[in-house]
């Protein structure tokens, strides 16, 4: 009869490609057990072994749970691996996406940085945009203290675990000309997926302005814009949208950078960005 070949712990555990410790720890725990203690104490483990460890090494690899392994290794078939797998995919698809959501962030604050620092913030200006899918979070004024659970869970729901990770902006309805109207204002979440959007910011021309001095003084940006809109005739749609630049490079709020878009209704005579 052959005989079967035997591994200390230590050589086992470098053929498996982890720890010593990691392995010592696998059998503290009775996950895995060596083959045989000898009568000096240690541990000695079969290659017939391998195949076991391997699929261990596997599964943590996916992180899944050491009691969760320890279920499976004890009825090992078709159907438990596939229910096995399912759940493994689910939980990948939940890391792409919120893998996916950071990195649409990095270019968003990435392209608002630079829009900070290559424009004239003084300045008042035309913008051509791309439609905007956006998902409702809610107004303002229904978000106090008490209601921030409901926005976190409905950041959570969309991949994200921090309000700073997530894509927000704030639209306005004008009841006058010249007041911003905080009763009106309600916040959404920016979505990259239209079946998520609740509405969307419309393709088209845009006025563009930049309060630099803190919200407390926004309606004195809004009075230039539309004395600029006055001017150059613009018809101004009743919405407008409001988008902070440097939260994240601010140390207070009258600091804060404030984006304001305004469409513009009429298109003749445009010079715009895009």
């Amino acid at each position: 009869m052959k005989k079967i070949l035997h591994y200390t712990a230590g050589s086992f555990a470098k053929l498996n490609n982890i720890s010593k410790r990691n392995l010592l720890f696998y059998h503290e725990i009775n996950l895995f057990s060596p083959d045989t203690i000898g009568e000096n104490g240690y541990r000695y483990y079969s290659i017939n072994q391998f195949e076991k460890l391997q699929l261990i090494i596997a599964l943590r690899e996916l992180k899944v749970p050491i009691e969760e392994i320890k279920i499976y290794l004890k009825n090992v078939n078709v159907d438990s691996f596939q229910n096995l797998l399912t759940q493994k995919m689910d939980s990948v698809d939940k890391q792409i996406l919120r893998l996916q959501n950071i990195k649409k962030f990095l270019v968003a604050k990435d392209k608002q940085v630079k829009l900070q620092n290559n424009l004239d913030l003084d300045q008042i200006s035309v913008v051509t945009l791309q439609a905007q899918h956006l998902s409702l979070i809610g107004d303002i004024k229904d978000i106090p203290e008490e209601n921030f659970e409901t926005l976190f869970q409905q950041l959570k729901d969309t991949g994200h675990n921090s309000i700073y990770t997530a894509e927000l902006c704030s639209r306005s309805s004008r009841t006058t000309p010249f007041k911003h109207d905080e009763k009106t204002l309600e916040l959404f979440l920016k979505c990259h997926n239209k079946t998520k959007a609740t509405t969307e910011m419309p393709q088209g021309n845009y006025l563009r302005g930049f309060c630099t001095t803190g919200w407390d003084n926004i309606n004195s940006t809004y009075e230039k814009m539309f004395d600029y809109a006055k001017t150059h005739k613009f018809d101004l749609d009743i919405y407008s949208y409001e988008e902070d630049l440097n939260e994240f490079f601010s140390d207070a709020y009258d600091k804060y950078v404030t984006q304001i878009l305004i469409k513009i209704n009429n298109t003749g005579g445009l010079e715009s960005e895009v």
